[in-house]
């Protein structure tokens, strides 16, 4: 079992260095509660809805001092980090990323947006070249905190609205995807996300901003669904709020719905293949 912390929150847009101070007052809070891991927004570094010059000057690297400092403090609180951020990477390029950080301080996971959102993701960040797509898909960070079967994927907003993303992350032995958001409709997170729960015997957590963010409006409603499509816990539409539960991957009725519902068994691929066929009408 893990007590797992959600923040939902806008943060400050366009301060760095609010949000990381933030991220370290909210996991102190979190650990003071008893929780082992936190989790928080896409682009909770920077912002979400900026022009595309103010992401890039809020990008880090993964060797920045906000990205240190971050880690220093889950090392120091002894709880891991789900954070979203605007990430600089070597060559220049600018993603929509997020990282897991764990309880040592040290970053077991990178993910970097793969289906970016409407034209101002496209025009402010990278795409993620095919092969490095396809890859990241079999990115699990396995036993989290040495919690057999606990195992951890991202994956971002947008990403959660493709079925075959998250089938993909849990063939590859995810339990727990983790998806830092910034979404304007509820229906994802009231509709999308017990089906996506049930149908890949994980836990989905999905982390959202909220309220109004220079002119968006975010429609908030974060949450963290089991695998029968329940809530563990689900936050208000418009409000900050810091939530917390107990994630047992091992409950009686879990157990009992991968038995009657072997959906990976039973899967027949050869049905399938057609649907990464590019030439299909869009």
């Amino acid at each position: 079992m893990l007590k797992v912390a959600l923040f939902q929150s806008r943060g400050h847009p366009g301060d760095v260095a609010a949000n990381v101070q933030l991220a370290k007052d909210t996991l102190a809070q979190a650990r003071t509660a008893g929780a082992r891991l936190l989790l928080l927004p896409e682009l909770f570094l920077s912002g979400y809805h900026l022009p595309a010059d103010e992401l890039h000057a809020c990008a880090r690297n993964l060797e920045s001092t906000e990205i240190q400092d971050l880690r220093n403090a889950c090392r120091d609180a002894g709880c891991g980090m789900v954070l979203g951020y605007s990430e600089l990477a070597d060559a220049g390029q600018v993603y929509n990323s997020a990282m897991l950080i764990d309880s040592k301080g040290e970053i077991q996971l990178n993910y970097r947006k793969t289906h970016l959102y409407g034209p101002d993701e496209k025009a402010a960040f990278t795409e993620v070249p095919a092969a490095a797509a396809t890859q990241s898909y079999t990115a699990v960070c396995k036993d989290f905190e040495g919690i057999p079967r606990f195992n951890v994927a991202l994956l971002i907003c947008y990403d959660v609205e493709f079925p075959e993303i998250v089938r993909s992350v849990c063939l590859h032995g995810a339990t727990f995807v983790a998806i830092p958001t910034a979404n304007f409709w509820t229906g994802i997170p009231r509709r999308v996300l017990p089906t996506r729960a049930i149908e890949n015997h994980a836990v989905i957590a999905y982390i959202n901003r909220h309220g109004n963010e220079r002119g968006l409006q975010f429609g908030g409603s974060s949450c963290i669904v089991g695998p029968d499509g329940e809530d563990l816990l689900r936050a208000a539409d418009d409000e900050e709020q810091l939530l917390f539960c107990t994630v047992d991957l091992n409950k009686a009725e879990y157990v009992h719905l991968r038995n009657v519902n072997p959906y990976f068994a039973d899967r027949k691929p050869q049905l399938y293949q057609w649907l990464t066929d590019s030439s299909l009408p869009k």
